[in-house]
């Protein structure tokens, strides 16, 4: 597999791409993209008739472009059937894992951040010195312990 520069005007995305974002995803992911960088590339066909076919990175492109970007890195596979190709798209948009926040380096995370990363919606009842890990210092900032 090859990892190069492709110019955004030149990718395709699939037409059976199954995944879309709400307004917040879409604001994260941007925000990550701003913060971050393109760290991830999309997976590109590069087999003859699907060149350039994106497989998978739909969400990033879309906001890519959104934000002026001309060109993106690329992971170009060659995948010449298409029945490969839509079964590869599934993976690529359903691996999403879980968090094992025993494994959370020691840093620190504002609130806000910690709602984003769990999902979770905090409440004023919620009682941070009973949860697992995580104690509640001054400024509501919260900080792994080891």
């Amino acid at each position: 597999m090859e990892i190069k520069q492709a110019k955004i005007s030149d990718l395709k995305p699939a037409e059976y791409n199954p995944r879309s974002l709400t307004e917040e995803e879409y604001k994260d992911l941007e925000n990550s993209l701003k913060r971050f960088g393109f760290v991830e590339p999309l997976v590109v066909n590069s087999a003859e008739g699907r060149e350039n076919v994106v497989i998978g990175g739909h969400q990033r492109l879309s906001v890519a472009q959104e934000m002026g970007m001309r060109e993106l890195p690329v992971r170009c596979v060659k995948i010449s059937n298409i029945e490969k190709e839509r079964e590869l798209n599934l993976p690529l948009n359903k691996n999403l894992g879980h968090f094992d926040y025993d494994l959370f380096p020691d840093v620190e995370f504002e609130s806000e951040e910690l709602d984003d990363i769990s999902g979770l919606e905090i409440d004023e009842e919620f009682n941070l010195e009973q949860e697992k890990g995580f104690n509640l210092n001054v400024g509501g900032v919260f900080k792994r312990d080891r």
